[in-house]
């Protein structure tokens, strides 16, 4: 069973969808054969590559950035940046013993201690440069770092659209390069199938933002039968359309949160922590740090200019504002009456008639002394009232359907044309609609009269983007694409053609 979720949203690893890069899907299809990692990745060394079976592994990539010595200060509770093992594994008496720090072999990302459940942050997070990805070994839950995407070795190679999701759940994303009709298929360039294969099910289930026990959906989702629901977290976060606890990246050692937005443990992406800064601190680096508020200085009503820090601080009001009195740029003013104005001549046409533009009465106020009345207007400062069609008709100014001067600098067509006619040369004619025969197939084209245009081939439909593809085929990168679950990965959120899918691969 597949189920789209609507949008792009982070999910999980290229692993299991909502984990951290602990457990090894033979699904991805990924490419290498191993090789030696950087040494400079940590402590112990060059790591040896896997070999790659199907996992979605790069050849020896790792990063080349360093991610730091045995017991690195780190943000996230209970863990950070060191690369050393801090405990695990299983005591005298069988028991599961918890970490308090990432195993060796993780250097970048987020580890998920299958003991306690608890998430670290490993390595910098930046761990990652432009063009690799935090990467968990197919096969070893313990090893996670960083892999190629490009290149002749590296994970897109011979895969188009969205692959899977690295450590923190940031969607890998390889180019969409089908030719010759071909279109992405299962993360592979295959002819499309016939529309009867991606037909819905007369005997279609919708799902529910609740389709397996521990598994809570988020975001606009498709239900799989066509139509779409709209889910949300009564706890946690939406983490890749699927609700999670608060990310570690927004978490202190100390057991706060971080606040603003933060780069995440991959360094593929940022995330937005919840956190809200409070009373007189301001967000800087993801901390909420102690702040000077603004003051009022020579203000003497309104708000002090914010900078950022606290809430608004009041200077005062003006204590003559019923009266008339504004503030302007802190400060009480009481702006020129009209009667003053037009003592002045301010408000008066060169004429000495009084005008209807609005005039300057200072104190920031421009108003008009004179205002026109209803069905007048106000035309070179002066009121003026302007035909109407019926009286341009009496008067033999109009002829056809070209607007005509009504006076007062209006201008209006008082015979417009009906419906899908157009005015030629003052007279209606019929508007000639474009047909499919004006354009090279798709759909969405406007035909000139008001209309649209759908030149989809019998067995496709209009998708968006004005593509026409087959039936449950979607845009990706401008190009017809079907999403599918791959059937060697577990069950939960896969991403296949840029659609977020929840895959049941239990039945």
């Amino acid at each position: 069973m597949a189920l789209a979720i609507l949008g792009f949203v982070g999910g999980a690893s290229i692993v299991a969808a909502g984990g951290c890069g602990t457990q090894a899907s033979s699904g991805a299809a990924g490419q290498g054969d191993g090789g030696h990692g950087d040494a400079t990745t940590a402590d112990d060394g060059a790591a040896q590559g896997n070999s790659s079976s199907g996992g979605a592994s790069s050849s020896g990539a790792s990063s080349s950035g360093g991610n730091g010595d045995d017991g690195g200060e780190g943000d996230a509770s209970g863990g950070g940046t060191s690369s050393s093992s801090g405990g695990g594994g299983f005591g005298p008496d069988g028991a599961c013993i918890p970490l308090t720090a990432c195993p060796s072999g993780v250097t970048c990302g987020r580890y998920t201690d299958p003991c306690s459940g608890q998430v670290f942050v490993c390595g910098n997070p930046s761990a990652c440069p432009s063009g690799q990805v935090c990467m968990a070994t197919p096969g070893d839950p313990t090893s996670q770092r960083c892999a190629l995407t490009g290149g002749t070795q590296g994970l897109c190679t011979g895969l188009c659209g969205q692959i899977g999701f690295d450590a923190c759940g940031v969607a890998i994303d390889c180019p969409d390069t089908c030719t010759g009709g071909n279109v992405c298929i299962g993360n592979q360039c295959q002819p499309p199938p016939p529309p009867s294969d991606a037909a819905v099910s007369d005997a279609c289930v919708p799902t529910t933002c609740s389709p397996a026990p521990q598994t809570q959906l988020c975001g606009t989702i498709e239900n799989g039968c066509g139509s779409t629901i709209h889910c949300t977290c009564t706890t946690g976060v939406c983490v890749g359309g699927v609700c999670a606890t608060e990310p570690p990246e927004c978490l202190l050692g100390d057991g706060g949160a971080k606040c603003g937005s933060v780069e995440n443990a991959c360094g593929s992406s940022t995330i937005a922590c919840p956190a809200t800064c409070t009373g007189t601190t301001s967000c800087v680096d993801g901390r909420c740090t102690p702040c000077t508020p603004p003051t009022c200085g020579s203000r003497t009503c309104g708000d002090a200019p914010s900078n950022g820090c606290g809430p608004a601080v009041s200077c005062g009001t003006c204590p003559n504002a019923s009266s008339g009195e504004v503030c302007v740029s802190g400060a009480c003013c009481t702006p020129t009456t009209c009667a003053e104005a037009l003592e002045a001549g301010a408000a008066t046409t060169d004429a000495g008639a009084v005008g209807c533009n609005a005039v300057n009465l200072g104190c920031g106020v421009q108003q008009s002394c004179a205002p026109c009345a209803t069905g007048e207007v106000c035309n070179a400062n002066a009121c003026c009232t302007p035909k109407t069609c019926a009286e341009a008709i009496d008067a033999g100014l109009v002829s056809g359907c070209t607007p005509v001067d009504l006076g007062c600098g209006v201008e209006k067509s008082c015979s417009p044309c009906p419906g899908a006619e157009t005015c030629n040369a003052n007279a209606c004619v019929a508007c000639t609609s474009k047909t499919c025969a004006d354009f090279s197939g798709g759909c969405g084209h406007s035909d000139g009269c008001g209309n649209t245009l759908n030149c989809c081939a019998e067995g496709t439909s209009c998708v968006s983007g004005g593509l026409c593809c087959g039936a449950g085929m979607v845009n990706y990168n401008g190009s017809c694409c079907l999403p599918l679950c791959d059937a060697n990965q577990p069950s939960g959120i896969q991403v296949s053609c840029g659609q977020m899918l929840y895959c049941n691969n239990s039945h």
